[in-house]
């Protein structure tokens, strides 16, 4: 607890390089990571949305600090930034970010974020996904087979919205297709991360006796996922990258966000009308995903050259030298 202290202090008032020059305050994992840090010729920041105050991204700006403090300047691959309302975490993003010559934001929502906290030389550029390629085959089904997905917080009024919201969803969708749902997402069953399968197991009981919607709740690594999905046509839910990998496999993705990292992204690839931030009302909501189930033919017909384009703009965008 005493070491803990002293660390915690030692940050607090960025005495980086004291900290490093006190190997007797390092555990075992922080003298292997170091020491690899050392050793290292590039140092790759790769992210998804994490540098915003919805999680402690504190502890992520310390560990940029202590990397430039051993004279490393680590890129930062495209990732979302913000929101930002704690008073020491734009602080902190100001002195750090201002060291680090290399920050790419995955959509210009984010850019805008730095540029107002002074950090004006981040270069929008798509997110790392768009550089995945995959020719799994596709079942062909006669009714829509869809991937959902619902996300919650440590908020019982977010988490309540979101829960009553899913079941008007997917009776509206019952309502209008014959479709069926799987609920499934790449985020559950991680030590210390928020499980979506516990959210999915309770927006299923609303559906106790109805077969055609049904939750997978296992956890689902890369691989698995890919081969999950290649039996589905479209996808509806609030995992970007569950939407991401979707898209790249010739699935079109509606997302439901729940912060503006999607809006940036859709916005910026040009098909803003296939999202909806999950605060929004049900009623607009619904219509989107009406909209997005009416084109879907035509979103099937553009979404290779689509995830061409993006990944030629990443190409283009990313120097690692």
């Amino acid at each position: 607890r005493l070491v803990n202290r002293i660390k915690r202090a030692l940050f607090k008032f960025k005495f980086f390089k004291l900290y490093l020059s006190l190997s007797f305050l390092h555990s075992i994992n922080e003298k292997a990571a170091l020491s690899k840090l050392k050793n290292a010729d590039l140092v790759l920041s790769s992210g998804g949305g994490y540098f915003t105050d919805h999680y402690n991204c504190i502890d992520r700006l310390i560990s940029l600090n202590l990397i430039l403090s051993l004279g490393k300047v680590p890129i930062l691959l495209p990732q979302s930034f913000g929101p930002f309302w704690k008073s020491r975490t734009k602080t902190l993003i100001r002195n750090t970010l201002s060291k680090v010559t290399r920050i790419y934001s995955r959509e210009s929502i984010s850019t805008e974020i730095l540029s107002q906290l002074g950090i004006v030389h981040s270069i929008p550029c798509p997110d790392l996904a768009f550089s995945l390629g995959n020719d799994c085959p596709h079942s062909i089904s006669n009714k829509p087979n869809i991937i959902m997905n619902f996300r919650g917080r440590n908020d019982p009024k977010f988490d309540n919205d979101v829960h009553q919201k899913a079941i008007k969803i997917i009776s509206y969708l019952f309502e209008k297709t014959d479709c069926n749902i799987t609920m499934i997402s790449t985020c559950q069953g991680i030590k210390g991360y928020r499980d979506d399968s516990l959210i999915s197991s309770r927006i299923k009981s609303n559906f106790e006796k109805n077969t055609r919607v049904k939750v997978i709740n296992t956890r689902l690594d890369f691989d698995s996922f890919n081969n999950t999905i290649k039996n589905y046509t479209l996808y509806i839910g609030m995992r970007l990258h569950g939407a991401l990998l979707c898209m790249t496999n010739d699935i079109p993705a509606f997302c439901i966000g729940y912060e503006h990292k999607s809006e940036g992204i859709y916005k910026d690839m040009g098909i803003p009308q296939d999202q909806c931030p999950i605060h929004e009302n049900v009623n607009v909501i619904l219509s989107k995903i009406q909209y997005f189930m009416d084109n879907y033919e035509n979103r099937k017909e553009q979404l290779q050259s689509l995830m061409k384009a993006e990944s030629e703009k990443l190409k283009e965008t990313i120097e690692l030298e």
